[in-house]
């Protein structure tokens, strides 16, 4: 099954929250206008200018206007997407597309950075607590969208190794969770 037929739920806060898609598609692009149209965000990354993780907070802290007491890390990363600051942002829902995702393949911090923006990801879509109750914010939509060339797709989710994540993978798309997310994803990694 492929991903335009499964019916994903990009870009409307529900779980899950990243994807990995294999090549490009006309349709990915009408879901961006089409987002974009109704209010939406939509930030277009490209992984080769996110070889290192100090380039992946750099970027995130410049284009989202991040606080300037943003600590460059990943839990500071994870806390400012789950609510992002500045005028700028009006509430508006949000979906990252991350070009050329393959040349993270062999990035030590792949894992890592996955974990991060689904739990940024989980934060934004539910603001819930830690102990599962809300937060009294506004929920905003996130998704995080890694595009890998469709050659490269299982190769690249293969490397996506964290021991809070689970990530599943169908014929051209993948997502990955948080095990122990607040989404009702109560899963065991795998």
């Amino acid at each position: 099954m492929g991903w335009q037929e499964a019916g994903l739920p990009l870009m409307v806060g529900e779980w899950p929250w990243v994807f990995f898609l294999a090549g490009t598609s006309s349709l990915l692009e009408d879901e961006m206008k089409s987002f974009s149209d109704r209010g939406g965000l939509v930030f277009r990354l490209d992984a080769g200018e996110l070889r290192s993780s100090k380039d992946f907070f750099l970027t995130f802290s410049r284009e989202l206007s991040f606080p300037s007491y943003f600590g460059n890390n990943w839990d500071a990363l994870s806390d400012c997407l789950s609510r992002v600051h500045g005028d700028w942002h009006g509430g508006r829902d949000m979906v990252f597309l991350i070009d050329n995702s393959e040349l993270l393949e062999g990035a030590d911090f792949l894992g890592v950075l996955v974990s991060s923006l689904s739990e940024a990801a989980e934060k934004s879509n539910l603001q819930l607590d830690s102990d599962g109750g809300p937060t009294g914010f506004t929920p905003v939509a996130q998704n995080f969208v890694f595009l890998v060339k469709e050659s490269d797709l299982g190769g690249f989710v293969r490397k996506v190794n964290h021991r809070n994540i689970s990530v599943d993978v169908f014929e051209d798309f993948a997502f990955a969770y948080q095990c122990d997310g607040s989404a009702g994803v109560r899963a065991e990694c795998h």
